[in-house]
């Protein structure tokens, strides 16, 4: 976690007598650890199940280093059961503004029901460091887009897909 400001906030929900914590932590720490949930992840809710998961970590490694990628994570008794990454960086078309796109959200099945909260905590971390906009991708798979829509999120875009090779 060297060289990265972490704002680290208790979140209140008490599991077993212990507290889920919110951390922005670096991704090269934390992502192996992570490893099982993001596969979990892919089983969930993959489109194209045929394709080999392999994180390129080192990229992952690199944009943190450029500061344009935000790794947060939901710990209890500090195993990781949820985790948030962002990709952060001025728009092409509005350069004056830091726009956030989340690039990948879990939260252990066993362990749901704190989403409102992360994902609350997560866009105040991303307006702490000065991004104008966050936009979730929503798979269709698990439609989380009612919380979104009761946080405040607009539904402003379609993503289509299309396997060509």
């Amino acid at each position: 976690m060297i060289g990265i400001p972490l704002r680290i906030k208790d979140y209140d929900r008490q599991i077993e007598k212990t507290v889920i914590r919110f951390c922005r932590e670096q991704a090269d720490t934390c992502f192996e650890e992570a490893a099982p949930l993001i596969e979990k992840y892919r089983r969930e809710i993959a489109y194209y199940t045929d394709l080999n998961l392999e994180p390129d970590y080192g990229r992952y490694a690199a944009l943190e280093k450029a500061n344009v990628l935000r790794a947060y994570t939901a710990r209890l008794d500090e195993k990781i059961i949820g985790f948030a990454v962002f990709h952060v960086a001025t728009h092409l078309h509005f350069k004056s503004n830091i726009f956030a796109m989340h690039d990948i959200l879990y939260i252990m099945p066993e362990h749901r029901g704190f989403g409102y909260k992360f994902i609350r905590w997560c866009t105040e971390e991303l307006r702490a460091d000065g991004v104008s906009v966050v936009y979730f991708s929503v798979n269709v798979n698990y439609d989380y887009r009612p919380l979104l829509e009761r946080m405040g999120f607009e539904h402003t875009d379609h993503l289509y897909a299309k396997r060509i090779k």
